[in-house]
């Protein structure tokens, strides 16, 4: 008879003991977790809080909280991040094609919203001008995405690039039409990281094949030696499989065999290496089709060989995001156990894919139309992201390379745009004023059209019998403008002034320019001209409130105590050359001396020279121009290479390899852009290229009769603007009193 084992009775005993604690410090774990989630505070983790003062820093702190088995928890800091995102958006945003502008744009927004409110940094590239060495360096000289497909290879590139400068724990690239789903602005990308070197989302077997649309680098030795290794695909003889990516799935097979090897299973034996590489050209072939599924099916039937089937896939280097699970026969999303911990959501999915919901990324299919206007960006959470007009992400393109970084935490510019006009000007331009206030709106602007006469001390002229001070080019009616312009740009309130004449239309090709963009480093910018007999013409002036800007307005009201050719015009030109002069004696150069001067005083005011007789004003204004343009030419350099401290001309058009590019060719990730042309007056109109699509604003020079009343052509794209209520409506001016 066999006794009992009072030893192993107690042993049962301490085990099961031992496994009850085990699940009740499992819950306990559990619960002080999900409290955490629901918001209670850290203590210890405090600090890490304060020295990350961001709009999501809460959330980022508690999911940083839970994984302690993070490379970078004891650390005691938050992951640098970089979103990445190398997109061929360039078409759809040019300014050129403004009709697609907003939506497209709405792609940038989102992306920069939630890079901002988690304090990560945002980068964009294309395949036609991706970054090479230098980061800020667009090499210009790449072909195509449709004649390369080294697009991939030149992201590998960048990638390694910013991996090198030591900012960044984690590079996460999101490829093509990828915008950030707003239903998971707090999730922070390096969450992903279960403790690999870089992570994509797992995938079943598809006749598409592993799309790589979202990848998450951490910058380690093990994702550095991983892109170094396909980057040896790249051959410019050789086309291969997915546009470069094929190579990124070879080195992730070599690199998943390298690991079964070392732990005693069967590596990786090149058994898809034959077909990565196309034998042609064109993907309408009918042999190609085949040969794409072929390496397809291989792919996925040695990742399931060596690292496991979809759902259960396990590796040391690479993480493959799980993107369901099953529970009682039923497969459920992140949707459908969010709270629990047991998924994160999908990294990316296609817009018309049904997992949309459970998608931190959604990759627009469509690249144009319908599939684009479901895309227009929510308004940002963080209230701190300035950026809320109707064109913010357009404007936020130009900012980054306006600004000459990828900061995205700077304010936007504040902008007035103003214009000088008398009340008529209300029904003869009511076309115009539509679109200034459509353009202001658009882009947050603010918009003025006064009326305000501050002018004293201007010369008159009383040997007619009519009172020509109130002519629509009378000198009292051309000098208002320059007090009030001062007056508002040294307000405090702006930080740009766009001074635009009232027979001025803003044209819808350029509706998304921001005309801060004009700036490049001067205190004053107007577009460049070459000679023309009338001279340089004085309108779409960008002003900074500078201390040069306000001796320069000084100094041209000064002007007005003697009748002047054009009025303010002769004397704006005469003020450029004196201040040119000192800045090339300053710098050791012969400066201006006056010579045109005596050219410009006149007897009497310029218009009624006009009125009286117009040969004679012709010739009047035929010498001063070419006196203008020679000491112009001679001391800053000719048209589109004039250079000045203080002074910017807007180019426009830019020679590179004896190509010209105008603004119609402009591609906004490129930091090699031409301004659109922000002053199309007629002489421009009849002999510049295309002026069509390079013109900014249509300049008439001049009054309309009253028989030719203007009428608003077109509705403004930005569905929040009421022209209806507008103050600017001439239907309206009743209602609204002269503003001063």
């Amino acid at each position: 008879m066999e006794m009992p084992c009072r030893s192993c009775s107690s042993r049962r005993l301490v085990s099961a003991i031992v496994s009850i604690g085990v699940i009740v410090l499992s819950v306990l774990a559990l619960l002080s977790r999900r409290s955490r989630d629901v918001g209670e505070d850290v203590s210890n983790l405090r600090p890490l809080q304060e020295s990350n003062p961001n709009f999501y820093t809460r959330s980022d702190v508690l999911e940083f909280a839970s994984k302690s088995h993070h490379l970078y928890y004891q650390a005691g800091q938050l992951p640098r991040v970089l979103v990445y995102s190398f997109v061929d958006i360039s078409r759809k945003i040019k300014p050129s094609v403004a009709g697609n502008a907003p939506s497209a744009a709405s792609l940038v927004y989102r992306n920069y919203c939630y890079t901002h409110a988690h304090g990560f940094d945002l980068e964009f590239a294309s395949p036609r001008h991706s970054q090479g060495t230098d980061i800020r360096d667009h090499r210009e000289d790449r072909p195509p995405p449709d004649k390369d497909d080294n697009g991939f290879f030149l992201m590998l590139s960048d990638v390694q690039t910013y991996m090198a400068t030591g900012k960044y724990d984690y590079i996460f690239v999101m490829l093509g039409n990828t915008f950030i789903n707003n239903l998971f602005f707090d999730f922070p990308v390096w969450a992903y990281d279960r403790g690999h070197d870089i992570t994509v989302q797992d995938q079943s077997k598809s006749n598409a094949g592993f799309q790589l649309r979202s990848i998450l680098f951490r910058v380690s030795s093990g994702a550095r030696r991983f892109i170094q290794n396909t980057l040896l695909y790249q051959d410019p003889n050789q086309l291969l499989i997915q546009n470069g990516q094929g190579a990124f799935l070879e080195t992730l097979l070599r690199s998943l065999g390298q690991e079964a090897d070392e732990n005693g299973r069967e590596g990786y034996r090149n058994a898809c290496s034959d077909l990565v590489r196309l034998r042609y050209l064109t993907t309408r072939d009918a042999i190609l089709a085949e040969q794409v599924a072929s390496y397809n099916e291989c792919f996925f039937s040695e990742l399931e060989r060596i690292a496991g089937p979809h759902g259960y896939r396990d590796s040391k280097l690479v993480g493959f995001m799980k993107t369901y699970l099953w529970r009682e026969d039923k497969v459920l999303s992140f949707s459908d156990v969010r709270g629990e911990g047991l998924l994160l959501p999908r990294p990316s999915c296609l817009n018309v894919s049904r997992w949309q919901d459970d998608c931190f990324a959604v990759h627009l299919s469509v690249p144009d139309g319908e599939a684009l206007n479901q895309a227009i960006a929510p308004t940002c959470p963080d209230t701190s992201f300035a950026w809320t007009n109707f064109y913010a992400g357009n404007d936020l393109l130009w900012f980054r390379n306006w600004a000459l970084q990828s900061k995205h935490t700077r304010r936007p510019p504040r902008v007035l745009i103003y214009t000088w006009c008398t009340e008529n000007s209300f029904k003869l331009f009511l076309n115009e004023a539509h679109w200034k206030h459509c353009y202001a709106h658009a882009h947050g602007y603010d918009i003025l059209f006064s009326e305000h006469l501050n002018v004293s001390g201007v010369k008159k002229y009383t040997k007619t019998v009519s009172d020509f001070s109130t002519a629509w080019y009378s000198d009292d009616m051309m000098w208002a403008w320059n007090r009030d312009v001062k007056r508002y740009l040294f307000s405090g309130k702006y930080d740009y002034v766009f001074n635009v004449g009232a027979d001025v239309l803003f044209l819808r090709n350029y509706l998304d320019f921001p005309v801060w963009a004009y700036d490049t480093g001067h205190d004053i910018t107007i577009m460049d001209q070459d000679y023309v007999s009338y001279g340089f013409n004085q309108n779409a002036v960008l002003f900074k409130p500078t201390e040069f800007t306000r001796d320069y307005l000084d100094l041209h009201y000064g002007y007005r105590r003697d009748f002047w050719l054009q009025g303010d015009n002769g004397p704006w030109m005469e003020v450029m050359l004196v201040y040119l002069g000192q800045e090339a004696e300053a710098a050791g150069r012969p400066g201006y001396t006056n010579s045109c001067a005596e050219l410009g005083i006149l007897t009497k005011p310029s218009a009624l020279i006009v009125q009286e007789n117009l040969t004679k004003a012709i010739i009047i204004n035929t010498k001063y121009s070419r006196c203008f343009f020679q000491e112009l030419d001679r001391m800053v350099g000719t048209i589109n290479s004039r250079n000045s401290l203080h002074i910017g001309w807007s180019k426009s058009a830019i020679v590179t390899n004896n190509e010209e590019r105008l603004p119609r060719d402009n591609d906004l990730l490129s930091s090699k852009n031409v301004m659109p042309w922000a002053n199309c007056f007629s002489w421009v109109r009849q002999t510049w290229t295309d002026f069509e699509h390079n013109c900014f604003a249509h300049h008439w020079n001049g009054v309309k009769t009253d028989t030719r009343d203007s009428v608003v052509d077109g509705k403004c794209p930005d569905p929040t603007f009421d022209w209806k209520n507008s103050p600017w409506n001439f239907a309206n001016r009743a209602q609204h009193p002269k503003r001063a």
